[in-house]
């Protein structure tokens, strides 16, 4: 009869230890981050924020456990390009499938050089140079109407039967009317 010896950590237990990591973060890259004229941003910061459909800042839960918080995480940009950086995999996340908000910054500014919203991605990779964001839908047009949330940046004029109503962001509920501001009318 032979026995079996118990060794302090089988190989296997390992390499499923190491594989659940990969699976719950992912990997960025970049190594192309230019201006329209090819020109590598020299230094910046590149960070991703985790955020729901309407690009608001969330706090989630990662898989595998533990709390992230609404902070964004970033990393240095140096010559085009990052290096070393993961971020929570959202196909692992609770809430499942969050969104990420990321900003690049040039080292001279606190502007913005480039920003994507409602960034979705999964797996144990994701190539920064390869991401093309998605074109915005065209509104509708006159007489059309508009499913789900609509943004708007800016003022906002409409008319209607009970006459102009404008507004803007700090000022939404102005265009809000009730059945009883329109007399008889119905909507």
């Amino acid at each position: 009869m032979q026995c079996l010896r118990a060794s302090a950590s089988p190989w296997w237990i390992l390499f499923l230890a190491l594989g659940s990591h990969a699976q719950n973060y992912t990997s960025v890259t970049a190594t192309n981050i230019t201006d329209a004229s090819g020109t590598k941003l020299a230094k910046g910061t590149l960070c991703f924020t985790g955020t729901n459909a309407s690009d608001l800042p969330i706090g989630y839960r990662v898989g595998g456990g533990g709390q992230v918080i609404t902070k964004p995480v970033c990393t240095a940009v140096t010559t085009g390009a990052i290096s070393g950086f993961q971020v929570a995999n959202p196909d692992n996340t609770s809430p499942a499938h969050i969104k990420y908000r990321i900003v690049v910054f040039a080292s001279n500014s606190s502007t913005p050089v480039r920003y994507d919203k409602n960034v979705d991605l999964s797996g144990s990779s994701f190539n920064y140079d390869s991401y093309s964001p998605p074109v915005d839908p065209p509104l509708p047009p006159t007489g059309g109407s508009v499913s789900g949330p609509l943004t708007v940046t800016g003022s906002v004029t409409a008319t209607s039967f009970i006459g102009p109503l404008t507004g803007n962001a700090s000022t939404a509920t102005a265009l809000t009317a009730t059945p009883s501001q329109c007399g008889s009318n119905q909507f």
